[in-house]
């Protein structure tokens, strides 16, 4: 029976884009149904990063300006939810849909039983694994995990839960909660078509016994950008003369000023390179060929990362956490060196462990979490 499925999404940053190509292509071969994307107004400056071809049963409509929460407090998530729930209602009845797929989940939670009519449910993807983070938690924000995921869990207005990389943690979810709405999701890496790469090191002048810490992405605090900083401080005059660290991507405004003060004082006496935009994907391969290590010292642990593809594909050792999902998954697919604790003199020491041991790192990662197994297990569920 053809269907009128809408995929929501009005964030448009990070990974968000990506995923939306893959849930086009998906659509593409999927004729007998209509999809509407609902997406974020500035979808049509972006989407020129890929090729969509045009599909007669895909359409487009655009959100208007959407303001999301000033803070990340319970309460100011809780009043986005409501508007995003009550948004989402209205575009849900403009276009009928049958169903409703979405790439943040938890954003429409608890409030969208009060607002979709029986018969239409709301499927998506969530990122971050509150069980490996309980004990940081609040009482009242443990007690509010547990009951969105009992609402998640019981209502008709959720329909598939995808639980981002971590089968496991989805079996605990359905054994917690006695249902079966929770499904592991493989996190979609595409690998980089390296032909058009530079040789990064005869570009900036590095020369081949030097070993080179690549720090790229979206550059903030939680991503444990200024412990890098930090950390490069304690480098010894010897290592120093060997050792340059690359800072690839846009920095982010909540650690701007400090970022540039930091480099500031270090430029002249240890070798970094800034790049602060947004790269594009040759010159991500291209740092990741040259590279000796990639540094991904987050903060948050309890969420997936796109760092274990570039790793893996590349066979760069990856310095992480060695807690949570995270640890986790260095540790299942050998991705490279676990630290214990966030901090600079730890760090340093990860550093010279990359340029004095030689460190394997496997291909396993990148065969299982590609963008058909993706797919497929979207397809399992939405064309039920």
């Amino acid at each position: 029976m053809s269907m009128r499925i809408l995929i929501f999404d009005p964030i448009i940053s990070g990974h968000h884009l990506e995923y939306l190509h893959h849930l086009y292509m998906m659509a593409v071969e999927h004729k007998e149904h209509e999809f509407v994307f609902v997406v974020h107004r500035d979808f049509e400056q972006r989407r020129a990063l890929m090729d969509w071809p045009e599909s007669k049963n895909i359409s487009f409509d655009f959100l208007p300006p959407f303001s999301e929460q000033a803070n990340n407090s319970t309460i100011e998530l809780l009043k986005t939810s409501w508007r995003l729930c009550k948004l989402l209602d209205k575009y849900v009845k403009k276009h009928q849909a049958n169903k409703v797929f979405t790439n943040n989940l938890i954003s429409f939670v608890p409030f969208v039983p009060l607002f979709l009519g029986r018969g239409v449910s709301v499927s998506g993807i969530i990122y971050s694994i509150y069980l490996y983070n309980v004990q940081n938690f609040s009482k009242f924000q443990r007690r509010l995990n547990v009951f969105k995921y009992q609402v998640m869990a019981r209502s008709r207005s959720f329909g598939t839960v995808l639980i981002l990389n971590d089968p496991e943690s989805a079996d605990i979810l359905n054994h917690k909660y006695k249902c079966d709405k929770f499904v592991g999701l493989p996190d979609p890496f595409v690998p980089i078509m390296a032909e058009k790469t530079v040789d990064f090191r005869k570009e900036y002048n590095i020369p081949s016994s030097a070993s080179i810490f690549a720090h790229f992405g979206g550059l903030s605090k939680r991503k444990g950008t200024l412990d890098i900083m930090k950390s490069i401080r304690l480098v010894d005059e010897t290592s120093r003369r060997n050792y340059w660290f690359v800072f690839a991507g846009v920095v982010y405004d909540d650690i701007k000023e400090i970022f540039y003060q930091m480099y500031d004082e270090l430029k002249d006496n240890y070798h970094i390179i800034v790049r602060d935009e947004f790269c594009s994907y040759e010159y991500l391969a291209s740092l990741c060929q040259a590279c000796n290590a990639i540094i991904a010292p987050y903060h948050k642990t309890d969420l997936s990362s796109g760092m274990f593809g570039y790793a893996s594909q590349f066979g760069k050792p990856l310095i992480s956490p060695s807690q949570g999902l995270v640890g986790k998954i260095v540790e299942q697919y050998g991705l490279g060196l676990k630290i214990n604790s966030i901090n600079e003199e730890m760090l340093c020491e990860a550093y010279g462990k990359v340029a004095n041991e030689k460190m394997e790192v496997t291909k396993d990662y990148t065969l299982k979490n590609n963008v058909r197994s993706f797919q497929r297990v979207i397809s399992n569920f939405m064309f039920a």
